[in-house]
């Protein structure tokens, strides 16, 4: 008796954006469906870990094109060179929510960090918040300082290392990460991939619309030329 089951169906052709957090096996999934469909097919911040990576050599072996463009470790080695703190500030309801541990968020980002260090970019910072108001137990707390588009977390991590915030940049792929940036008075934000690109800044931030990190150096020089 056979143990695999043929599927005779066809995916019919479609022309859409499907939004998913990071995940590995989300990752590979999209690499070995995207080999077989017709044309292009875009993915970003895909978790490159040692599974997705070999996935994606599997089918570069096979003739598939692959591209992978510039990540954001080029920026962060050279905050690094130039002694500027890079800080993540992220937002983590499903910790509260209960969808995945701290242990398990602990984990990706151990991940994240090998592969930053391979390229000589460090991270002098993490924040997250796993308050939300939808949460379990401790964890529920509605509009929490911490949460953004509030600053708590950048207010922690200027506390922390002594940061000029007037002369600091965000980015991010959600409006949220932008309101954060404007809420704190900070000078600039990078907005990736963006859904509303009819966002009106508060007072003087900077706010920049971008589809990748290729073509970041313009933030290079304006972080050489500010006081941190």
């Amino acid at each position: 008796m056979s143990n695999s089951t043929k599927i005779n169906n066809k995916i019919n052709s479609f022309n859409k954006t499907i939004t998913v957090s990071g995940d590995k096996s989300l990752s590979i999934r999209w690499v070995l469906f995207s080999s077989m469909a017709k044309g292009k097919s875009k993915a970003f911040n895909l978790l490159l870990s040692e599974d997705v990576l070999a996935a994606i050599n599997a089918v570069k072996k096979l003739g598939i094109n692959v591209k992978l463009n510039k990540n954001i470790s080029y920026l962060i080695n050279a905050c690094n060179i130039m002694n500027i703190p890079v800080i993540e500030i992220t937002n983590q309801s499903g910790i509260g929510r209960g969808y995945y541990s701290w242990n398990d968020f602990i984990k990706t980002e151990q991940q994240i960090r090998k592969f930053l260090l391979l390229e000589n970019a460090k991270v002098d910072m993490l924040c997250a918040c796993a308050f939300h108001s939808d949460a379990l137990g401790k964890y529920k707390v509605d509009n929490h300082s911490w949460r953004k588009p509030n600053i708590g977390m950048l207010l922690q991590a200027k506390n922390s290392l002594n940061i000029n915030l007037n002369d600091s940049w965000i980015i991010g792929d959600r409006i949220s990460d932008i309101r954060a940036g404007e809420n704190a008075g900070i000078k600039g934000g990078v907005y990736l991939n963006a859904k509303n690109n009819k966002h009106i800044s508060k007072s003087n931030f900077i706010l920049k619309y971008k589809d990748n990190l290729d073509d970041l150096n313009w933030l290079i020089d304006d972080l050489s030329n500010s006081c941190f």
